[in-house]
């Protein structure tokens, strides 16, 4: 995650969200925990049912899920597939260099 590339639009929104409530930039472990609890919420809101397997099920059964990490897709081994954002550290701070797409 890099707030300089917001790779959904709702990566842009919760950027801007963010900083409106806590005054910094979000960190990579703040996107990451947002979007690991809104899967888990839009696969409960899929399943129609709190009962752990039919929520397994609905999670296993994402596609292109708009995160603010990106769009996130569950494989057959349960792993999410997604764009990863390549950083260096260049004069003692991380620097975007690319985006990598999965190998389809």
């Amino acid at each position: 995650f890099d707030v300089s590339v917001a790779p959904t639009p709702k990566a842009a929104e919760f950027i801007e969200a963010f900083k409106a409530k806590y005054g910094v930039e979000p960190s990579a472990f703040s996107a990451l925990g947002y979007d690991a609890f809104m899967l888990a919420v839009d696969a409960i809101s899929r399943a129609g049912s709190a009962v752990p397997e039919d929520i397994k099920n609905a999670l296993s059964a994402t596609v292109a899920f708009e995160g603010v990490t990106g769009y996130i897709t569950i494989d057959e081994n349960g792993d999410a597939v997604k764009d990863a954002i390549v950083r260096k550290v260049e004069n003692g701070a991380f620097k975007f260099v690319s985006v990598v797409k999965p190998a389809e």
